[in-house]
């Protein structure tokens, strides 16, 4: 296992706040470790997805014992038993495809997954996933995306060559968001910072802060 890349690390508190949940994903591997010291006790157990090289996990946000990991050929799993089991639902996924983030909307009811060919998006407890189009958002590899606490709606994405994009009606239409970024620059990874109201965005240029929400 000393061999392995580590993929992700992805943390969910459970019902007692001195105990939490860690996920690892290796290579080939979904390890979970619900210990409360996890890190001095090394207790790492496997979970019910193996030989799987998975890229992303996701957490519901409304039942935490509700889990979405994906492949690096874009197969998404779920689990409704916090990773004991898992069942494949990648129906309206355009396989094979890269999923570079899986991310559940502000409610918590969609969960959107950003791909080398487009945005997809499926609501909890669905099986079908269907493709977010429009005719202002362009045909791109999206590669992250992020919500805004306070406004359900809103969205932003990232792309690989298009900059960002910010939706104010959950996908309906897309505004273009880059004032201030390099022409044609790749964004890596978006994040949202509530306390200071700032979005923040990754790029092989260094990291791009906007105090306006990207307006």
């Amino acid at each position: 296992m000393m061999d392995e890349k580590i993929a992700m690390l992805k943390m969910l508190p459970g019902k007692n706040t001195a105990i939490w949940c860690v996920f690892l994903i290796l290579s080939s591997f979904l390890l979970v470790s619900c210990d409360g010291n996890i890190f001095a006790s090394m207790s790492w157990q496997a979970s019910g997805l193996q030989n799987q090289q998975l890229r992303v996990l996701e957490v519901s946000t409304k039942d935490a014992k509700t889990l979405y990991a994906a492949n690096v050929q874009g197969h998404v799993f779920v689990s409704t038993d916090a990773g004991q089991h898992w069942a494949e639902q990648s129906s309206g996924l355009p396989l094979p495809d890269v999923i570079h983030t899986l991310s559940f909307d502000t409610t918590g009811q969609k969960l959107y997954a950003a791909t080398a060919k487009g945005l997809f998006t499926k609501t909890e407890g669905a099986a079908l996933w269907s493709q977010v189009t429009a005719a202002s958002l362009p045909s791109t590899d999206i590669t992250s995306l992020v919500f805004l606490p306070d406004a359900p709606k809103v969205l932003y994405i990232g792309t690989a060559n298009l900059g960002i994009f910010e939706s104010n009606d959950g996908g309906t239409s897309w505004l273009s968001a880059t004032s201030g970024l390099p022409h044609g620059i790749a964004i890596n990874g978006l994040s949202f910072d509530p306390a200071l109201n700032q979005l923040w965005a990754a790029t092989p240029m260094g990291a791009y802060r906007s105090a306006n929400r990207g307006a």
